[in-house]
């Protein structure tokens, strides 16, 4: 006979019960007996974090005898109503919470056996209204701090608790900041607990292996242990030490200034920048345009753009930095757009580098953090070569870098001295 599958059910001879089958490995009881309010299960792949999340989501809702409302959010409605779903279904068969899922478009749910109800929702979905009396994000890392906020203010009125399990994920790791060191500094409310992919018995090792010797050390600590583990040699640092973040959720205020950026493609891709100068100087990225799709759609994307922002805000987008193209910038020009070659040289590279982190160490570069995400893909990844641990050579690692490129062009052109003193930097003395 078969050994058991998570889930199923299986005679208990010195009971004479019938029982479902959950066995857990040492990460995930950990989770489950834990009392503390905020959970994080911080898991490599295939570690078992999606069935840990139902089982304690399942826990959960009996405390409360099956009634009431219950919350499960996820990044995507896909993975939400595929995996998680999946997972949940496995779980519940054959208990008192078995019920029937409403895949209603606009408000997916399930009707549990029990009379409650788990209300599916996505990062992007509306929560108002939802008083749950528990949340479980999965795959909560890959969602911004702002869905967390929100899981926490619909909980307010239960006092319920709320589980994360997910891999780790460098441009969203408000985990660290709000979770794991409260956790470490001793709050009872929090705890979290990182497992790799290899304490799950069902896991194939020789995978891990492989990918163990294909990946980056950091990579695979990210991916297969469920670490949070910067990229060696990278070259710009979203977090200082001052605990500085460069990641914002949205543009604190409306700019006094739009400029853009392009980094041409062909065989590549092509990425297009548009970002906001604010009265204080700050550039925030504010929209990303990453694609391989002919260059004709990307420059009606452009035009697109340019029309948005002076609808709304009265003003256009004043200049577009682009990569040397020139029948491209011919093109921008006809349509009315102030589209410019930036000029390239020697040191070109380092030059615009030495610009971005000028102003990151300085807090006046911030990116909006769903408005951006090939952007933040990439800076996560964009490093110099490293030899035994040290840096060698001025220039970063080639492949991977049009939005690195692009973003480059638009700081050195903000930022040049002869374009600062053209603009007025002071935007109220420039007319649109």
């Amino acid at each position: 006979m078969s050994e058991p599958r998570w889930g199923d059910l299986c005679y208990d001879n010195s009971t004479g019960q019938t029982l479902k089958w959950f066995p857990l490995h040492e990460g995930q009881k950990d989770i489950i007996n834990s009392q503390a309010r905020f959970l994080l299960a911080l898991g490599g792949a295939d570690s078992g974090k999606t069935s840990l999340g139902t089982l304690w989501f399942s826990n959960e809702i009996q405390k409360y005898g099956g009634a009431g409302h219950y919350l499960i959010c996820t990044p995507t409605f896909s993975i939400g109503l595929s995996s998680t779903f999946e997972a949940w279904e496995a779980t519940v068969s054959g208990t008192i919470l078995k019920g029937k899922m409403i895949r209603d478009n606009a408000n997916p749910r399930y009707i549990l056996g029990t009379g409650g109800t788990v209300y599916f929702k996505s990062a992007g979905g509306d929560f108002e209204g939802l008083k749950p009396n528990a949340a479980w994000l999965d795959e909560g890392c890959n969602v911004s701090e702002e869905v967390f906020n929100k899981c926490v203010k619909r909980l307010g009125h239960s006092g319920g608790r709320l589980l994360i399990t997910s891999t780790p994920y460098l441009t969203y790791n408000w985990v660290l900041s709000r979770i794991m060191r409260p956790c470490d500094q001793g709050n009872p409310l929090y705890y979290y607990r990182c497992f790799p992919s290899w304490m799950n018995p069902t896991t194939d090792l020789k995978h891990i292996e492989e990918e163990r010797k294909r990946l980056p050390p950091w990579r695979f600590a990210m991916d297969y242990e469920g670490r949070f583990e910067q990229c060696p040699g990278v070259v710009y640092e979203l977090i200082d030490r001052n605990g500085f973040n460069a990641i914002v959720e949205e543009a604190k205020e409306r700019g006094v200034a739009y400029f853009g950026s392009i980094d041409w493609g062909g065989s590549d891709s092509t990425c297009v920048l548009l970002a906001q100068i604010d009265n204080s100087e700050t550039i925030t990225i504010i929209r990303e345009h990453y694609t391989k799709e002919p260059i004709t759609d990307t420059l009606k994307k452009i035009k697109d753009w340019n029309t948005e922002i002076h609808e709304t805000t009265g003003k256009h987008v004043r200049r577009w930095f682009c990569d040397h193209r020139p029948e491209n910038i011919r093109v921008l020009r006809r349509e009315g757009m102030n589209a410019r070659a930036v000029k390239k040289g020697a040191n070109s590279i380092q030059f615009g580098i030495s610009l971005v982190q000028s102003r990151l160490r300085l807090g006046s570069l911030k990116f909006v953090r769903d408005a951006c995400p090939n952007l933040l893909r990439e800076i996560a990844e964009y490093r110099y070569a490293l030899a035994e641990g040290v840096v060698v050579g001025e220039k970063p690692l080639p492949g991977n870098d049009h939005a690195m490129d692009a973003l480059s062009y638009l700081v050195r052109g903000i930022d040049h001295k002869q374009f600062r003193q053209l603009t007025k930097y002071h935007y109220g003395e420039s007319k649109e």
